[in-house]
């Protein structure tokens, strides 16, 4: 089964950001597509390894602390660290969104005509709560790989209780259809690569005083959300 958790260490600390559902449309949005957002990890944007921090963090302690060492009032991480800790997990954590980390292709594989991302994660949600009985929260937090795992071992019960069925009978859920996320496939091998090196110079937008302020806004945001 493919990673549902990227490890970030950090001040002699285990954290774990997740792709889950919800993280994954609210970067979706965001951004206007997730294929932007990986532009903007490369090179080495503050506001975007923010916002997966923000929304991947399995822990609130966990979120609360990432966060305030990128945007808090006491001392900063260095650049340089920022890229170096926070970087290549968050890019890896997006990739996987999207079904591009190492083993994404073969694994449940898709079919029939390709439909848009907020369709997809809509699909699993579905998925998540019809057929296999999940709670929102329980489905939200899931990551793809969780639900479509889930899917299949609720596939392979009924078929050990019942039988396989013919196509066409039954209550199976449908297949899952592909989405176009209008991903540049080509370059996916050079981003794969370039993910797993450490940055050797700072991007002009690190640190800067404006990412800052829409990150501590989106943090605001999201304290008010949970109350």
């Amino acid at each position: 089964m493919r990673p549902i958790e990227f490890k970030i260490e950090f001040e002699q600390r285990r954290v774990f950001i997740r792709p889950t559902l919800r993280a994954a449309l609210r970067l979706h949005r965001e951004y206007d597509g997730l294929h932007h957002l990986l532009t903007a990890l490369m090179q080495g944007s503050l506001k975007a390894i923010g916002l997966v921090v923000m929304e991947c963090s399995e822990r609130t302690s966990d979120r609360t602390r990432l966060m305030s060492s990128l945007i808090g009032k006491g001392k900063r991480l260095p650049v340089n660290t920022i890229l170096a800790t926070l970087q290549a997990p968050c890019l890896e954590c997006a990739m996987a969104m999207l079904g591009l980390d190492d083993k994404a292709e073969g694994d449940h594989a898709a079919a029939g005509k390709p439909i848009s991302f907020e369709e997809h994660i809509g699909q699993l949600y579905r998925i998540a709560t019809g057929f296999l009985h999940w709670d929102r929260d329980a489905a939200w937090n899931a990551t793809a790989v969780e639900i479509l795992e889930a899917r299949e071992g609720w596939v392979e019960k009924q078929q050990a209780i019942w039988g396989r069925k013919e196509d066409g009978e039954g209550s199976e859920p449908a297949p899952i259809s592909a989405y176009d996320d209008t991903v540049d496939h080509e370059g996916i091998a050079t981003l794969k690569a370039m993910s797993r090196r450490k940055a050797k110079a700072p991007p002009q937008d690190i640190g800067t005083e404006q990412a800052i302020a829409f990150l501590k806004q989106k943090s605001a945001e999201r304290r008010a959300g949970a109350a």
